[in-house]
């Protein structure tokens, strides 16, 4: 049993809990990530180890999985079965049943420790910019961006950024920001348009601030005819 490889283990394992069933390839397939070829071997491998039986639809031994797929039927062999050892696998190893184990992710938004007070003032500065704003709430991927900013930006500089996009929005080549992925898609955008159009105003103050050049000529004339 010391010898039982991985793919072998998966095997034995999905055998244990479906014994006595019809298994077909596929299904061992899904069940295990394992490729057909290989596990067409590892039945084999695993009957001549006397770690599980295949029976036919007469309830006879089968020598070989490739004999009738659909009709054969898998138990335990005498080996694992005297020695009761299927549960003991279990601690084998820590990946034995993570392939028969849908692992639940939990989101990024629910890991963070925003307050609700917090959430409600990010999204609710959307209103302006998406009249559907309020389902952001429901939207894990949408709450993952404003997590992720959160996280990077802090919550003061997040809600500035949320604030900059509504600032901005519809405004001519301005990236068009409703939600918050697209703000955080779209961030380093948002804030080379804020430093182009400050650019652009400061250029204007400028030239609206230089005298005209006719005062200038009236000067120069003066000092010409003293």
């Amino acid at each position: 049993m010391g010898n039982m490889t991985e793919a072998e283990l998966k095997i034995v394992l999905t055998i244990a809990k479906k014994t006595h069933s019809n298994i077909s390839y596929n299904e061992f397939m899904r069940i295990t990530g394992q490729s057909k070829s290989t596990i067409i071997k590892v039945i084999q491998s695993s009957i001549e180890k006397n770690w599980i039986i295949t029976k036919d639809k007469k309830g006879e031994i089968c020598d070989t999985p490739e004999k009738g797929e659909k009709s054969i039927k898998y138990q335990l062999g005498d080996l694992i079965q005297e020695n009761k050892d299927v549960p003991s696998l279990e601690t084998k190893t820590k990946k034995t049943l993570i392939f028969n184990k849908k692992v639940k992710k939990v989101p990024l938004c629910k890991k963070v420790g925003l307050t609700l007070n917090q959430w409600r003032e990010m999204i609710d500065l959307f209103k302006v910019m998406n009249p559907m704003f309020l389902k952001i709430y429901k939207i894990i991927p949408e709450r993952n961006a404003l997590a992720e900013m959160y996280q990077t930006f802090g919550f003061e500089k997040t809600i500035s950024y949320i604030k900059l996009a509504s600032k901005h929005y519809g405004a001519p080549y301005s990236p068009q920001i409703t939600s918050p992925t697209e703000l955080l898609r779209n961030l380093g955008k948002l804030i080379a348009f804020d430093k182009k159009e400050k650019s652009n105003k400061n250029n204007s103050l400028s030239k609206s601030e230089k005298p005209e050049g006719g005062k200038y000529d009236n000067i120069k004339k003066t000092v010409v005819n003293i």
